[in-house]
């Protein structure tokens, strides 16, 4: 018989977890990444150029205590010239990826999507501490593929957001704990549980800091001042924790315990205060008290003469922002100039949108503080706080809407999607309606991802991004898509992009400068004048175009009008110029550019006063033109004075291959120091044994002073390291005719005829050694093919001549 008594089941053994794994940490992070895996192969676009790529505080060449100094784009800070933009803890990360990667962009790509992720758990972190873990997670997997952030993370320049973003979220968790552990203490001396705490800390019921309590609100302020430091806009989180502490305060007024937690608050707020008083005071002396100035087409509506046209304006720009937020299916890279249209009169319709969403702000700030809701505050809070100082609101800033600005904010926007739709769940009658908010949510975050992943393929290269920003900003993406096509070689793509830029906006100062660059490489020259004078009555203090306008003045040989300009770019006042740098690097090549045209035209006078006047304005030198100053001495004949440069050039430098060879043309002009010349041909054929100028000006040299044979042997191996330079094949095949070798030399001149078949000087020289060397119809027919080339030639018509009397005066000797 089969017995019922159940046989016990021997329970499994439980294995011990030594940790504990947050998946929703890890796949709102992996999320992330996701998203933003295919920027990895993103070039440097846009303002990584100037960030990046010409930014000198970036090298360790340059010393690190430039990033404490500088601006964000290398650019002194307190200087009419820097944009004020103060952050250097993310030049440091450059820095620290240049160290490591050099230029390679791969690097410094992922490094940002590290960020974007860890930024994203922070999120997730920080939405726990307001509200519940679905609401937490909701909130960060919208987070983590918000198709807005694609400026922010997908550029390298964005890294400042990011980067501010986590210290802003790190600052603020660091304040939760601070609260946290600040009232269990409270609650801990009100019960008497624990050590007995001294007389002297029990003084205010208990607010006496503990070692973790402190810590926790020294690490907020840290915090804070990293974020700041990383970007500007990141001491807003220093007023988003007075908020959450007023919101606390606010919900312990009915307790009991008021007075006490009232003491409590009152502590903690008067770091914060006090800190973030410091830290703005401390930004301001960084300033030194100067005002950033942006150009118009930057802000156009800053520079409105009418203040109700400027505050309608500007109080509507929140509603764009707003939308990108809600509905991000038009990005742009830019939205200066006339991206966002301005509100000319109070009927205009955008008003009512704007009316709208004041009001739903003041809507959500009075449902937080009625029923007390710390998520809706926060996160409220954390939107408004960060927006502001990029609002144009308190002061005017150098764009009327940015993307990348919106990333702190928008932490804010996923935080109320998120908690609104726990709250929907938790709300929802039955399976059926909370599945359908789940379903809709996800929807939400799958077209956010695919917008995303399709918004950073704009990113990859410059081409795309300003193709893409077309339809938002026409004339500032056609004139940077110009300048693209032009460097890629495609001239007429080009040259249709500059003009299309133009039709949109006629007074773009860059552009116009940038058409007149493609004309001049295309030879027209008049077409090019007429762009950099349209470029320079638009922005006067343009140096580049002055520069350019120069020289092509002095191409088409008007050197009087291209010496006033020049001149005029000399004059010129660089104090609020943005771009220091490059008009610096203008006027010191308009000394040169003077200086040479002047030396051209055989007025080496007036060049040696034009690079004297620029050492002395300076109270420095450039190597160069010093090379320049003392030639135009040593063509003066001023060879005492030109030698005292050339040293000077040689103490710089002393292994300078160039002043070498220029030295030693100076001294072979005194036979009594052709000795001295010839060591310093030597030196310069020690240093650059292959190099093939070294060996044809030695070989010039030894030309002059009568050595043909080694000159021979120089010309010749010069021809072989430089077989394609036609000038020196036709020397060595002139030096060669000197010394005899004919049947060489004629080998050589075939080979220039070859280089340049359009030379008639060559053509003539390979008739006079066939000539010479008996070859009588190839001779004839080589001065024909010069004649057909230089009809008129003289000693082409002389030599034929003299070959048709040898043809005549054998026909007569066989007779």
């Amino acid at each position: 018989m089969v017995s019922t008594t159940p046989v016990p089941v021997k329970k499994p053994k439980r294995i011990k977890r030594h940790f504990n794994v947050d998946y929703h940490l890890l796949i709102c992070c992996a999320l992330a990444i996701a998203v933003y895996a295919n920027t990895l192969n993103a070039g440097f676009v846009y303002d990584d150029n100037r960030a990046i790529i010409a930014n000198e505080d970036i090298r360790p060449s340059t010393s690190s205590s430039n990033l404490w100094w500088n601006d964000f784009w290398g650019t002194p800070m307190g200087t009419g010239n820097s944009h004020g933009s103060y952050r250097p803890i993310t030049v440091l990360t450059y820095r620290l990826n240049y160290m490591f990667a050099g230029l390679r962009a791969t690097p410094y790509h992922a490094i940002n999507v590290a960020l974007h992720s860890l930024a994203t758990g922070l999120v997730l972190l920080v939405a726990r501490t307001v509200t519940c873990r679905l609401g937490a997670v909701l909130s960060a997997s919208l987070f983590a593929v918000h198709p807005v952030h694609a400026d922010a993370v997908a550029s390298v320049v964005g890294r400042a957001d990011v980067l501010s973003c986590v210290f802003f979220l790190l600052s603020f968790l660091c304040y939760s704990q601070h609260v946290r552990a600040r009232d269990a203490r409270r609650q801990q001396h009100a019960s008497g549980g624990g050590r007995r705490t001294p007389p002297q800390l029990s003084k205010g019921s208990g607010c006496a800091a503990g070692p973790r309590t402190a810590a926790c609100l020294v690490f907020c302020v840290l915090f804070a001042l990293l974020s700041m430091l990383a970007k500007e806009n990141g001491i807003s989180v220093m007023a988003v924790c007075i908020g959450y502490e007023l919101m606390l305060r606010l919900r312990s007024l009915k307790t009991k315990k008021a007075n006490a937690m009232d003491q409590c608050h009152s502590g903690s707020l008067k770091v914060l205060v006090t800190s973030a008083a410091v830290m703005v005071a401390g930004r301001l002396c960084v300033m030194s008290g100067t005002v950033p100035a942006f150009a118009a087409s930057d802000n156009p509506t800053a520079k409105h003469p009418d203040p109700v046209v400027r505050a309608l304006t500007f109080l509507h720009l929140p509603v764009v922002s707003v939308r990108l937020l809600v509905w991000p299916q038009v990005l742009s890279y830019d939205w200066s100039m006339d991206a966002v249209p301005r509100i000319e009169s109070a009927a205009d319709p955008r008003n009512a949108a704007t009316a709208l969403l004041y009001a739903a702000l003041a809507a959500v700030a009075g449902t937080a503080v009625r029923r007390k809701r710390a998520a809706v505050a926060v996160a409220a809070a954390v939107s408004v706080a960060s927006y502001v100082p990029a609002s144009n609101a308190l002061f005017y800033v150098g764009f009327v809407v940015a993307e990348r600005v919106l990333y702190i904010p928008s932490v804010g926007y996923c935080m109320l999607v998120g908690c609104s739709a726990a709250a929907l769940v938790k709300r929802a009658r039955g399976r059926r309606s909370a599945a359908a908010v789940y379903a809709l949510y996800a929807a939400t975050v799958a077209v956010y991802s695919l917008r995303t992943v399709i918004r950073n393929r704009d990113w990859r290269d410059e081409e795309s991004l300003y193709r893409s920003g077309i339809a938002v900003n026409p004339p500032k993406s056609y004139g940077n898509l110009g300048s693209i096509l032009s460097s890629q070689g495609r001239t007429a793509e080009a040259e249709m992009a500059y003009r299309s830029a133009l039709e949109h906006r006629p007074n773009m100062a860059d552009v116009h400068y940038n058409l007149g660059n493609l004309l001049r490489n295309t030879k027209n020259f008049e077409g090019a004048i007429s762009s950099y004078r349209a470029a320079i009555s638009f922005r006067p203090s343009l140096a580049l175009a002055y520069l350019s306008l120069g020289d092509c003045l002095a191409a088409t040989d008007r050197y009087v009008e291209a010496e006033t300009v020049l001149k005029k770019c000399l004059a010129l006042d660089g104090s609020k110029v943005k771009d220091i740098r490059s008009h610096v690097t203008a006027k010191k090549s308009c000394v040169l550019r003077l200086g040479r045209m002047f030396a051209a035209i055989g007025k080496h006078q007036q060049a040696v006063r034009v690079y004297k006047s620029a050492i002395v304005s300076e109270g420095t030198f450039s190597q160069t033109i010093l090379y320049a100053l003392a030639d135009s001495l040593s063509a003066l004949g001023k060879d005492t004075e030109a030698e005292t440069y050339y040293r000077q050039l040689l103490r710089v430098d002393p292994s300078d291959v160039s002043t070498f060879l220029t030295y030693g043309d100076l001294l072979a002009k005194n036979r009594s120091r052709v000795s001295e010349a010839e060591e310093w041909y030597g030196k310069a054929r020690r240093q650059a044994p292959d190099d093939p100028t070294v060996r044809a000006r030695y070989a010039d040299f030894l030309s002059s002073v009568g050595r043909l044979n080694d000159a021979a042997e120089q010309y010749e191996a010069a021809a072989a390291l430089a077989s394609g330079d036609h000038e020196i094949v036709v020397k060595t095949a002139t030096i060669l005719r000197k010394i005899g070798r004919t049947s060489d030399s004629e080998t050589y001149y075939r080979r220039a005829v070859r280089l340049y078949p359009q030379d008639a000087a060559s053509h003539s020289n390979l008739g006079a050694i066939l000539h010479i060397n008996e070859k009588l119809d190839e001779a004839e027919r080589s001065y024909k093919n010069a004649l057909r080339l230089q009809p008129n030639d003289s000693t082409t018509l002389a030599n034929l001549r003299k070959l048709r009397n040898v043809y005549h005066h054998r026909r007569r000797t066989v007779k």
